[in-house]
């Protein structure tokens, strides 16, 4: 019974450091206008208005660029506390990470850079079905920024990585924006790690042997 039991405390521990959360302070410093626009979004029928482009910001003493993750919840430039996560914690977080991971580097004017953040949004918030459909779509937004934007969004159907992160504000009552980081920041400034297959092979082989210990035990 004694094995049994430290073989369960060592299994809670493995599956907890598997997936840990580091807690820091993140300061946005600024915009780029000449990285990013306003857009005049559609939200399920309602105009939404915010700026959508390239966010910076220093975290750990280095200078990050960041997108937007939450539409409906605004950022200002402030410095907050967050929790720094893994991209899955967004729904499709590894297909946003996708798109981030592969146009950040190339966007070199403010119409791509809007056209990035607003597929990310749409992935995110709409499942990447689009700006013609669903409950997230083009509105006002500018022609350029759309045609972009859904080129991408088709792009990065099938796609996805686990490359970058999450920061999760936590300053206040209630959790409030999520901003995704690049994936130079995974491990060095995030301080997680996505368990490897071999990882999750010993916890498997760990839970095999708590049961036929437990099984053992009854039997007795």
């Amino acid at each position: 019974m004694k094995t049994s039991v430290i073989a369960a405390k060592f299994l809670t521990a493995l599956v907890l450091s598997s997936f840990p959360v580091s807690a820091a302070s993140l300061s946005v410093t600024g915009i780029d206008w000449n990285l990013g626009q306003m857009v005049d979004l559609s939200t399920s029928g309602q105009s939404k208005v915010t700026f959508a482009g390239i966010i910076f910001a220093e975290y750990a003493n280095s200078p990050v660029s960041l997108f937007c993750v939450d539409l409906f919840t605004d950022v200002g430039i402030e410095t907050f506390s967050v929790n720094a996560g893994s991209v899955d914690l967004v729904l499709n977080g590894r297909r946003a990470s996708w798109l981030m991971q592969t146009y950040l580097p190339l966007i070199a004017n403010a119409d791509q850079a809007a056209a990035v953040q607003v597929a990310i949004w749409d992935v995110v918030h709409d499942g990447g079905d689009g700006l013609t459909n669903g409950a997230l779509q083009g509105g006002a937004t500018p022609t350029s920024v759309v045609q972009l934007a859904e080129q991408y969004i088709a792009a990065s159907s099938g796609q996805g990585t686990t490359a970058g992160g999450i920061f999760t504000h936590v300053d206040g009552p209630t959790a409030r924006q999520q901003l995704m980081a690049p994936g130079n920041f995974t491990a060095a400034a995030f301080g997680f790690v996505v368990p490897e297959p071999a990882t999750y092979l010993a916890m498997g082989s760990g839970l095999l042997i708590l049961g036929l210990a437990r099984r053992k035990r009854n039997s007795n």
